[in-house]
């Protein structure tokens, strides 16, 4: 049998190579000739004496193509080494993917805690400042006379005082900031109940206020035109004015009748000029 006829047979019977040791070796009478082709260093020959497992063929034969089949098994395990590494770096891979995917969650955690509490925090600055301002109520009215409007700004003082019979009571003072059509800008204090009253002449009356921390000053106010008694407007309105856009707090002590000197504190930071 010549060679060619030889290696036509060993093709031949590598496509059924893919069937179990079992079931090839018993039924094919030309295993010998796989046997001795492998011998004289056909390698695919070999490689089809390798995939049926050579051990079983040596209980039968003597293979003497061993060492082709030792290295046909040395290429195996490298590929295979290859084939598990190619499996671990795609592991890693896969492993080193969830762990970026993990980090941009975290990182985007870590940015909304970090935007919650930029966002607590400027709240809590809002809140501490807005604690700080005055509880002003601004409202607008119709003067009949004019024929127009005017607005007014009102503050109700933070403390209350408490008097004699028959203006017995808790009440607070009115600090109240208008610009009237016909009378102009006034501010004015009033008192719920009671008289407020001067201890100097009758064209020199003074209360005694005090901005912030600074030192009290003998304010001159004038009495309403009616002469009403439970209300009396500032001097010097203007200057006035400009101190209490300046300050947080304004304390104001007054003359009340059969009451003496009492002070009223009025917490006018937060005061806004374009509502009045």
């Amino acid at each position: 049998m010549d060679l060619n006829t030889s290696r036509s047979k060993i093709i031949l019977l590598v496509a059924f190579s893919g069937l179990t040791a079992a079931a090839i070796v018993p039924h094919i009478k030309n295993t010998p000739l796989i046997v001795d082709e492998c011998n004289k260093g056909v390698k695919e020959a070999c490689q089809h004496i390798f995939t049926v497992k050579p051990k079983r063929l040596n209980a039968v034969w003597s293979i003497q193509g061993k060492e082709i089949i030792s290295q046909l098994r040395k290429e195996d395990l490298e590929r295979k080494k290859i084939i598990e590494a190619k499996k671990e770096e795609e592991r890693q891979r896969e492993i080193a993917k969830k762990e970026e995917e993990r980090q941009k969650e975290i990182a985007k955690e870590l940015e909304k805690a970090r935007e919650a509490k930029k966002q607590a925090d400027e709240e809590e600055r809002e809140r501490a400042l807005l604690a700080t301002f005055g509880d002003w109520q601004y409202a607008t009215f119709d003067d009949l006379a004019s024929g127009k409007t005017y607005k007014r700004g009102s503050l109700r003082s933070e403390n209350s005082i408490n008097l004699d019979f028959p203006y017995s009571g808790a009440q607070k003072g009115t600090l109240s900031i208008r610009r009237h059509p016909r009378w102009g800008f006034d501010i004015y204090l009033s008192v719920e109940k009671g008289q407020i009253i001067s201890t100097s002449s009758w064209d020199n009356k003074t209360m005694v206020v005090r901005f912030d921390n600074e030192e009290v000053n003998n304010w001159r106010y004038n009495d309403p035109a009616d002469n009403s008694s439970d209300y009396i407007f500032v001097s010097s309105v203007d200057r006035f004015y400009s101190k209490l856009l300046s300050s947080e707090k304004i304390y104001i002590t007054i003359n009340m009748f059969q009451a003496g000197q009492r002070t009223f504190v009025f917490k006018v930071k937060g005061f806004d000029p374009n509502k009045v």
